[in-house]
This record gives C-alpha cells, structure tokens and sequence, in this order.
C-alpha cells in the first residue's frame, strides 16, 4: 500500500507511516484474533473504544500509547501456542479478578 501525499483526499485517513492491511505482521494479528474466543475478541473491542474515548474526552495521547503497546504484547502473546493452552494464572486460581483485556474471567 502506498501512503498518499498530504493534499490527497485520503491523507487524513492513511497519514504517512500508516502500516499496509496487508503487512505480515498485521495478518499474523488477524489470524490470531480469529483464533480468539468471542468473548476475549470482544474485550478487545472495549479496551480499544475505552482508550479512544479516553483520549477524545481528555486530550492526553499517553491513553492511545499505553493501550497500544498493551494490545501489540496481548495479540503476539496469544499468537504463542503455549500460552494459548497454558494453566489458568495464579491469579485465577486465588480467586483474584484478571485485568487484563483479553482475561475471560475479568
């Protein structure tokens, strides 16, 4: 994919740098994502509206970062077949709530 120039109609929407769809790393998400259980792939739609909307409403784009890097370690941790099918946390078996945004039991 090629990035437009900045007086193309579309600039606003695929500003420079902007990754293909097509990237391999991008498909490797993807796939990894459809492998998923309805419920994590819904809680990672909340987490990302959650940040979104936290950064409209404040402004602040450490929101948008933190959440970032959050999802990049969340999707390539559950791309690793051992962590797919590794025993539930520790956390799990005290009775501890999970936070993070793909935990079923969160």
């Amino acid at each position: 994919m090629t990035t437009p120039r900045e007086d193309h109609p579309m600039y606003d929407v695929h500003p420079p740098g902007t990754v293909a769809l097509d990237n391999p790393e991008v498909e490797a998400a993807m796939r990894t994502v459809d492998a998923m259980r309805p419920s994590r792939q819904r809680a990672l739609i909340r987490s990302t509206y959650q940040a979104v909307l936290a950064f409209q409403r404040t402004g602040d784009v450490d929101h948008l970062r933190r959440f970032a890097a959050s999802l990049v370690t969340t999707v390539r941790l559950h791309g690793i077949p051992a962590v797919v099918t590794a025993p539930p946390s520790r956390a799990h078996s005290m009775g501890r709530r999970c936070t993070s945004p793909t935990c079923s039991s969160g």
